[in-house]
């Protein structure tokens, strides 16, 4: 497998050009770029066998797992305060949860594997790229909702996982995920 190379075209979504959103084209080559000089792969366009969601972005980096979702966030006037992502007066739990079943999803494939513990955060991307939200509860990973840019940067962060452990991992879900 090589670094950082794994790419499956897919749908556009958004307009290209516009403020508010990313295509699925440039959200990919945002992240392959950000993460080019980093020890971290990346899988795009990927499924979980027997689930209809797809994952945007997988990234397997030294500090563990980021699934980043880059197109459920595409919707226009969203705002980012204490709270987490709303639009006019409505908490936008709708584009949060979605990340967060992917994440189980994922930790569900790695049960029984030598990679269960790995950590695993969720990330939702926007076009912009102001500095990091991070949303977490006790009891949830954390998603980190930010532009492409801190997403990767935090992605390909330091950690507890060689580059051998990386491939290792990469490979097992390059294998496992649609």
């Amino acid at each position: 497998m090589e670094a950082n190379a794994t790419h499956v075209p897919g749908p556009t979504v958004g307009r290209p050009g516009s403020r508010n959103r990313l295509t699925a084209d440039e959200a990919t080559a945002r992240i392959d770029r950000y993460l080019s000089d980093s020890r971290a792969v990346v899988l795009h366009h990927r499924r979980v066998p027997g689930s209809r969601a797809r994952i945007s972005h997988l990234v397997v980096g030294p500090a563990g797992l980021t699934l980043v979702d880059s197109h459920h966030y595409k919707v226009p006037g969203v705002k980012i305060d204490a709270r987490g992502p709303r639009r006019t007066a409505q908490a936008r739990s709708d584009l949060v949860k979605p990340v967060l079943d992917q994440v189980e999803e994922v930790r569900e494939l790695l049960a029984g594997t030598p990679y269960a513990g790995v950590p695993i955060d969720g990330a939702l991307a926007r076009s912009g790229d102001e500095g990091p939200r991070v949303l977490q509860d006790l009891n949830s990973p954390r998603v980190i909702v930010s532009g492409v840019r801190t997403i990767a940067t935090e992605a390909g962060r330091d950690g507890d996982m060689d580059p051998g452990r990386v491939q290792a991992l990469a490979q097992l879900l390059d294998d496992a995920l649609e």
